[in-house]
C-alpha cells in the first residue's frame, strides 16, 4: 500500500501558517495534495499538521464548498477578533431572485441600509433599482472598495489576494490595529 504523508506545519517561524497562505490562487497546502491525488500512486493521502484549527478544518467532510468557505470565514474572523453574526440567505426562506432577493434579505433581517459595491458584479443588480429600495425604507449605500496596500514579501504589491496573504505578510495584530484605526475600511 502506498501512502503519501504531506507535512503542514502551522508553527513556521519565517512564514507563520504558510500552509494556508495563498499561492497562485490556492492555499499552498493544496498544491502537494492535488499532485498526490493526480499521480494515482497513493491509496491514502495523510496531511500531518501541528495546527489543531487547520487539522479540524481540513478533516471535515464537507458536502458543499460553501461549508468549507464558512469554516474558513469563521476561522479568519476568530484570528482577527471580528464578532459579527453570520446569516446565510438559505436560513431566511427568501424565494426570489436577483434584486428582489437582495431586497427581501435586507427586509428579513430588518435592515434599513444596504451596502453595495460599485463594481460590475454589483451593478447588474442595482442599476436603476435605487427607488425599489427607497420605497421600502431602505437606504442604499455605494462603496468603492480600494484594496489596502500592505508590505508583501516579494517585489511589487499585488492587490486582491486573499486574507491569507495579508495575514502572512503583516500579521493579525497589525490588521486588527489598521481596522480599528480606520486605515482599512469595509
Amino acid at each position: 500500500m502506498n501512502v503519501a504523508v504531506i507535512p503542514a506545519r502551522g508553527g513556521s517561524k519565517r512564514i507563520p501558517r504558510k500552509n494556508i497562505k495563498e499561492f497562485c490562487g490556492k492555499p499552498m497546502i493544496a498544491w502537494p495534495i492535488e499532485v498526490a491525488k493526480e499521480s494515482g500512486l497513493f491509496e491514502h493521502i495523510i496531511i500531518s499538521t501541528d495546527d489543531e484549527e487547520i487539522a479540524e478544518i481540513l478533516s471535515k467532510k464537507n458536502e458543499f464548498l460553501l461549508e468549507l468557505n464558512l469554516e474558513l470565514i469563521k476561522f479568519f474572523m476568530k484570528i482577527l477578533k471580528i464578532n459579527t453574526k453570520i446569516i446565510c440567505s438559505s436560513e431566511l426562506n427568501v424565494d426570489s431572485f436577483g434584486t428582489e432577493k437582495i431586497l427581501k434579505i435586507v427586509q428579513a433581517i430588518k435592515g434599513d441600509k444596504y451596502l453595495t459595491g460599485e463594481g460590475k458584479g454589483s451593478q447588474r443588480y442595482i442599476v436603476g433599482k435605487d427607488d425599489l429600495f427607497k420605497n421600502e425604507g431602505i437606504k442604499m449605500l455605494h462603496q468603492n472598495f480600494q484594496f489596502p496596500y500592505y508590505p508583501q514579501l516579494y517585489d511589487e504589491f499585488i492587490p486582491n489576494l486573499s486574507i491569507c496573504d495579508m495575514l502572512f505578510n503583516i500579521g493579525a495584530e497589525k490588521i486588527i490595529t489598521e481596522i480599528n484605526e480606520q486605515k482599512i475600511k469595509f
